[in-house]
């Protein structure tokens, strides 16, 4: 036998042997998972994968390279179309099939993830279907049976998750759940709940309630302050926009008090929270303190800063200001609809979005308003003319902005006079801009009389919605094309 042949037939050795192999694994996955079903065992979730593998990618693989050899066996390599098409087809084939195995292989399987110790969560949803929970303990290396989810499993992910000793307490929340407290903070009671593919707790919040509330008595603030135990959170009293300043003082002394007393603050964030009523409304905003990791725009030690503190402040206050007034128009828009409405209340959920419609129906009004006055200040007002709000029969905003006499730049007649109209044409492409169109129409008279011809285009307008810039589109046909400055605004 040539050098070829034995090259050829050690070759077709090892694949038998690497066939025999993977088939094995299998008959052991078959065995070894009835043995286990028997014992109330399943197979975790990576040893299904790597089976489901093996079975459907790697065995098919082998036996058709064993196909192949043995076609060639005897140290001949067999040539022609007839084979290269055969090699084709057999590569085509094993692709498509390799393709379904990983999309039923990426849709089948349930997702696992591994708690705390030998608790394991799993996902045994597939395609298509809604998510499925359950608990289990891991058997060994490879296998698991059903569990559930015990205090002493979120004690252990306490105390690896901080370092420090935790005990489970007497007393529960209010819901029944579980509590535990930790050694050298007793005041502390934290919950734990799971996530999604995770635990979540509250002890940085209640360790950055313990600091704050301590640095409340030792740097004697006299600003009411409130504790609330949905986190739990620590909130000072804003009285209002005046008293930001004030505020912020306090604010930063407590939140400097708390970073000094520990290190914990160095790899986690604690909240301060100030709290105001807007009308009946609360506005409350936290303000972060610790590791910043997510807001980074506020810049590192911000807390120490009281004038930064109070620039947040300001912003969060603007915002939450703003959802208050809204929250107040839309329950007074609620109430005034049921008013009109039947008293079974069969119709709250209509009259809800009707109110909704409303409220954003008079915001968009508004900023076209605001929009229209920005024309006029900018533009149009020191060329003298007037300004009324008017809509016309389909409730479409235009501004009235009287008459002028005739005979200016642009105009086709020099006696009678135009009469001059801002009226509100879109939300522009991009949904920066509101745009206007300037009309004049003609009067032959110098009175209110007859109009000849239809209206003509002055000009087109785009404001900013965000910075209040006027953009002329120097164009008076719609036909035309804008200067480069409002077709950049207005993405058009």
């Amino acid at each position: 036998m040539d050098k070829s042949a034995k090259k050829m037939s050690m070759g077709m050795k090892v694949l038998a042997g690497l066939t025999i192999a993977s088939g094995a694994v299998e008959v052991i996955y078959r065995v070894a998972g009835e043995l286990g079903a028997e014992r109330g065992m399943s197979w975790q979730v990576w040893v299904m994968k790597v089976r489901h593998v093996n079975l459907t990618m790697i065995l098919p693989l082998l036996l058709l390279l064993l196909a192949w050899a043995a076609l060639n066996r005897g140290g001949k390599q067999r040539e022609g179309w007839g084979m290269k098409l055969l090699a084709v087809g057999m590569a085509s084939v094993y692709l498509f099939w390799l393709f379904l195995a990983g999309l039923y292989s990426a849709f089948a399987f349930g997702e696992e993830r591994r708690l705390v110790g030998d608790l394991l969560l799993t996902n045994e949803a597939t395609f298509l279907e809604e998510n499925v929970w359950r608990f289990y303990r891991r058997k060994g290396v490879f296998f698991q049976v059903p569990g559930e989810l015990e205090d002493a499993d979120k004690q252990r992910y306490l105390e690896e998750k901080y370092g420090c000793s935790f005990a489970v307490l007497e007393e529960k929340d209010g819901f029944g759940s579980t509590l535990f407290g930790e050694e050298n903070h007793t005041d502390v009671s934290v919950k734990v709940t799971w996530q999604g593919w995770e635990f979540k707790d509250n002890y940085a919040e209640g360790l950055a309630v313990h600091y704050l509330k301590e640095g409340y008595r030792e740097l004697g603030l006299v600003r009411p302050a409130e504790i609330r135990y949905t986190g739990p959170y620590f909130h000072l009293a804003l009285e209002d926009e005046a008293d930001i300043d004030a505020f912020s003082e306090d604010a930063s002394r407590l939140m400097q008090y708390a970073v000094s007393q520990t290190p914990f603050f160095e790899e986690y964030k604690g909240f301060l929270y100030f709290i105001h009523m807007e009308g009946k409304q609360e506005v409350t905003k936290g303000l972060p303190f610790g590791n910043l990791t997510g807001y980074a725009s506020l810049g590192a030690d911000y807390w120490t800063k009281p004038e930064s503190v109070a620039e947040y402040v300001a912003e969060c206050y603007a915002e939450g200001a703003e959802y208050a007034n809204w929250m107040e128009a839309y329950e007074a828009s609620v109430e005034a609809y049921r008013e009109e409405s039947p008293a079974d209340g069969s119709d709250d959920l209509l009259i809800q979005e009707q109110a909704m419609y409303q409220i954003y129906a008079d915001e968009l009004v508004n900023q076209q308003e605001k929009a229209a006055q920005r024309i006029y200040k900018d533009v149009l007002e020191e060329q003298g003319y007037s300004y009324e709000v008017c809509h016309n029969a389909k409730g479409n905003l235009y501004i009235d902005l009287g008459q002028r006499p005739a005979g200016q730049e642009g105009d086709s007649e020099t006696d009678g006079f135009y009469r001059m109209t801002l009226v509100y044409d879109r939300l522009s492409k991009n949904g920066a801009c509101e745009l206007f169109v300037l009309y004049k129409e003609y009067h032959p008279e110098s009175e209110s009389g007859r109009v000849a011809g239809d209206p003509a285009i002055v000009n087109f307008y785009a404001v900013d919605t965000e910075t209040g810039r006027v953009i002329a589109a120097d164009k008076t046909g719609w036909a035309e094309v804008g200067c480069e400055e409002y077709r950049e605004a207005t993405g058009e």
